[in-house]
C-alpha cells in the first residue's frame, strides 16, 4: 500500500510482494531513472532469473549501498544434534531434514550451496519463510534449519533452538564453527544476506551520490545506531563502485556454479 497522506518531501513505502519479489524487483527496473524510486535487494534473488527468460538484469541496476549484512545460522532444537560434526554423522545414517525457506529464494541458494560443497546429507524442505522454519524445527517435523541471526535470536537466547554452524568468516557462538572455519570461505561470503538499496538502470552519478551520502549521513546517525542495536541490526555499509564490485562477484559464484543450482531449481 503507498502511504496515505504522503506530502513533499516525504518517504512513500510501497510494498510489493507478488511473484516471490520479482514483481518489486520489475517496478525498480523499468522506473525512470530520475532518483524517486529506488528499493532493496537481496542478492540470492538473482538466482530466480538464471533459468528463465526474464526483462530483467540484475547487473544492470544502479547500486547505491549496502547497508547491512546478516549471518545465516543453521539451527536445530535443544533436543536436537549436539553439533556439526553430530549431524554430518547421523546424516550418513539416515538422511537428515533440512528446512530452508522460500523455494528459489536466498536462503534456499545458500542450503543448495552448502549441501553441495559441504557433502551434508540431507534432503531440503521449502517452507515460506523463517517462522515456519522455525515452528517446524520446534515441532520435530525437520531435524534443523537455516534462519537469519536476528530472526532466530529470542529462540536461541531462551534455549529452545541450538546453533550447528554459522553462514559467515567467523562465529560468535563458543564451539561452533563457521563455513570459513569448516574449510569454506568462498561460500561463506555468498551464503551472506547482504541488503542492497539500488536504483533502476542508468541512475546518473549525481543523483547517485546524492542518495548514497542520504544513507551515509543515517547509517552514521547517533540516534539510528541506538535503535538499530535495540533491534539487532549492525549496519556495515558499503557505498556506489564498492557494493557493485561485491554483488558481481557474487552473482558470478552463482554463475559459475550454475550447473550445482540447476538440479533444484528446474
Amino acid at each position: 500500500e503507498v502511504s496515505k497522506g504522503a506530502q513533499g518531501g516525504d518517504t512513500i513505502i510501497r510494498n510489493i510482494t507478488e511473484a516471490g519479489g520479482q514483481r518489486a524487483y520489475s517496478a525498480i527496473y523499468n522506473a525512470k531513472p530520475d532518483g524517486y524510486t529506488i528499493g532493496d535487494l537481496n542478492t540470492g534473488s538473482y538466482c530466480e532469473t538464471m533459468f528463465t527468460k526474464s526483462e530483467i538484469d540484475y547487473r544492470k541496476y544502479t547500486f547505491i549501498v549496502r547497508n547491512g549484512v546478516s549471518s545465516r545460522i543453521v539451527i536445530t532444537n535443544k533436543n536436537g544434534f549436539k553439533s556439526w560434526d553430530e549431524m554430518m554423522k547421523a546424516g550418513k545414517e539416515k538422511e537428515v531434514k533440512w528446512a530452508c525457506g522460500n523455494f528459489g529464494a536466498g536462503a534456499h541458494i545458500s542450503a543448495i550451496l552448502a549441501k553441495e560443497f559441504m557433502k551434508v546429507p540431507s534432503r531440503l524442505i521449502n517452507f515460506p519463510g523463517t517462522a515456519e522454519n522455525a515452528n517446524a524445527i520446534l515441532r520435530g517435523d525437520v531435524q534443523m534449519g537455516l534462519a537469519t541471526e536476528e530472526s532466530a535470536k529470542a529462540l536461541i537466547e531462551a534455549g529452545e533452538l541450538r546453533v550447528l554452524t554459522v553462514f559467515a568468516d567467523k562465529s560468535s557462538y563458543p564451539g561452533v564453527p563457521s563455513l570459513a572455519q569448516l574449510g569454506y570461505p568462498e561460500l561463506a561470503e555468498a551464503a551472506l544476506l547482504h541488503r542492497m538499496i539500488i536504483g533502476p538502470p542508468n541512475l546518473p552519478r549525481e543523483i547517485t551520490n546524492i542518495l548514497a551520502s542520504a544513507f551515509k549521513r543515517v547509517l552514521n546517525d547517533e540516534k539510528f545506531l541506538a535503535q538499530a542495536k535495540k533491534i539487532g541490526f549492525d549496519p556495515d555499509p558499503l557505498y556506489g563502485a564498492d557494493a557493485e564490485r561485491l554483488v558481481k562477484k557474487i552473482f558470478k559464484y552463482y554463475d559459475d556454479n550454475a550447473s550445482i543450482l540447476r538440479k533444484y531449481l528446474t
